[in-house]
């Protein structure tokens, strides 16, 4: 036997062979592995890897953590496992038998529990209804009386209303029909005549409530519908002019593959066109030449010089072109 080997624990219950320690010990420092290494793969510590190489397993947490840092020990150092916990028995220490908890029948177990969980319900229970009890009492002390609503305001407004409104559709069917005519035409032609507020502040001139209610109907809606005719029919005919000076038999003539916006200008600084004119459009456009340009969907728009194509793309930056044709 070598000097090493000598230093080698020997196994108690084999005499003359070496210890789980120790030949765990020796493959570590034959592979050049130091005890820091070892610690460090088996995510343990220093102490704990220097304890298995002395065989003292009675400092480690139990045989159970024992076997387990020497199989993976073994592994780690390239060892078969089985020999060494066939052999690491004899080496453990002998653990304490636990001393066995009194048994408790499940019966007695179960009631016990049960009383206990009724009567913490019982307690609270009781605690929610106290507390429910003392709040509605605090909100019904505090609360004030309900008022009590006056409706006879109401009911003699709504009274005179109705009484106004036969007197009303009496007086109106004893009228002969030319003077209703004549009248309603004139009230039709003040009302045209007059501005929109003065229309709508009529109703409060009247001295009731009821009667402003009954006749703000029949003139306030009719003061709109009268003065928008003179506007519509001013906003078409502004249309049907700028039309008319856009869309012409001009020399230059613009045709949209998709929406694009379009700005012309003339020799003498008119603008001839600034709009966006929408897919499938055209506008022809006539003028003093050179137009100047610019076209802000270039790729997508075609544009025609007495009846001839211009190539906008040598005039084109990032889909904008601008150009000027003499």
């Amino acid at each position: 036997m070598t000097a090493q080997e000598q230093e080698f624990n020997t196994n108690p219950g084999r005499p003359g062979t070496i210890s789980v320690g120790a030949r765990l010990k020796a493959r570590r420092e034959q592979l050049g592995m130091t005890i820091e290494q070892a610690a460090q793969q088996l995510k343990l510590t220093k102490t704990q890897v220097a304890a298995i190489e002395r065989d003292a397993y009675d400092t480690l947490p139990g045989n159970t953590f024992a076997r387990g840092f020497v199989r993976n020990y073994a592994r780690l150092l390239e060892i078969d496992p089985a020999p060494l916990l066939d052999d690491l028995v004899a080496w453990l220490p002998v653990e304490r038998v636990q001393t066995a908890l009194p048994k408790v029948h499940e019966e007695e177990a179960f009631a016990g529990r049960r009383n206990v969980g009724k009567g913490i319900q019982f307690y609270l229970s009781v605690a929610v209804s106290a507390v429910l009890s003392a709040g509605v009492g605090m909100w019904y002390l505090k609360s004030p009386a309900s008022p009590q609503l006056d409706t006879q305001p109401a009911l003699t407004v709504a009274s005179e209303a109705s009484s106004v409104l036969a007197v009303a559709s009496e007086v109106a069917s004893n009228t002969d029909g030319a003077a209703a005519s004549a009248s309603a035409a004139s009230e039709v032609t003040a009302a045209a005549s007059a501005p929109a507020p003065q229309a709508t502040a009529q109703p409060t001139l009247a001295p009731t409530p009821a009667p402003t209610a009954a006749p703000a109907p029949t003139v306030a809606p009719a003061a709109p519908a009268v003065a928008s005719k003179p506007a519509a029919a001013a906003s078409a005919a502004k249309a049907a002019s700028r039309a008319s000076a856009v869309v012409g038999n001009g020399e230059l003539r613009l045709v949209a593959e998709a929406d694009t916006w379009v700005q012309v200008f003339d020799a003498h600084g008119n603008k001839l066109l600034s709009e966006i004119v929408k897919q499938g459009e055209s506008r022809a456009i006539g003028g003093a030449a050179p137009y100047k340009l610019k076209i802000g969907n270039a790729p997508k728009t075609k544009v025609y010089l007495r009846g001839k194509a211009i190539d906008l793309s040598t005039y084109t930056k990032t889909d904008v072109a601008t150009l000027e044709l003499q």
